[in-house]
C-alpha cells in the first residue's frame, strides 16, 4: 500500500481519532498493517463514520491475547487491529456529544457490524459493554467474541 493510500485513510473525515498518535499510526509504514488499512478503507467508503478508542500507540500489549489464527494476528501491539465506535455524524472528539454516538441496539448498529464481517481480511469481531448484546452478536457474524473493557468494537484483522 502506497503511502498517499495510507495518508487518504489517516485524514479521512470520516475516521475520528481521540488523539493525534491514533492518527501517526495509521500514517506511518510502521504503525498498522496494510489489511487494518485496507479494512478501514472499506468501512468508510462504504459510509461508517468510525471514532477510534484504541489503535497501537494506546492499547496495552495484547501479543499473548492472540488465541486463533497466525501468530499476532487482531492484535493491537503489532498493528493488525482497532477498537471504535460507529458514529451517526463526523463531528470532532473534542467537540462530541452523546448524541453522535450510535446506540448498541440501533438497526445502523448491526448494518455496521455485518459490514465489518464482510470487510476484508477480517479475522475477528469483538465486542465489549453494551455492544456485547444479542442483536450485535448475531450481526457480527462466528469470528465474534466478547472483549473485555467498556463499550468498543474490536475489529482484528488478518494476512489471509
Amino acid at each position: 500500500m502506497s503511502l498517499e493510500a495510507r495518508a487518504a485513510v489517516a485524514n479521512s473525515p470520516h475516521i475520528i481519532y481521540r488523539s493525534f498518535e491514533q492518527r501517526n499510526d495509521i500514517a506511518r509504514t510502521n504503525g498498522v498493517q496494510t489489511q487494518l488499512i485496507a479494512m478501514l478503507e472499506y468501512l468508510v467508503g462504504h459510509g461508517a463514520i468510525i471514532e477510534v478508542t484504541a489503535l497501537k500507540s494506546d492499547h496495552s500489549d495484547d501479543t499473548t491475547d492472540c488465541h486463533t489464527g497466525p501468530p499476532y494476528c487482531g492484535t493491537h501491539a503489532h498493528g493488525w487491529s482497532v477498537d471504535c465506535w460507529p458514529l451517526l455524524v463526523a463531528t470532532p472528539y473534542e467537540q462530541r456529544q452523546e448524541s453522535d454516538y450510535m446506540d448498541a441496539g440501533d438497526p445502523r448498529f448491526q448494518h455496521f457490524l455485518r459490514l465489518v464481517a464482510q470487510g476484508p481480511y477480517l479475522h475477528q469481531i469483538g465486542l465489549g459493554g453494551s455492544a456485547y448484546a444479542d442483536a450485535d452478536i448475531l450481526a457480527s457474524g462466528s469470528t465474534c467474541f466478547r472483549d473485555d473493557g467498556e463499550d468498543h468494537v474490536h475489529i482484528g484483522t488478518q494476512s489471509t
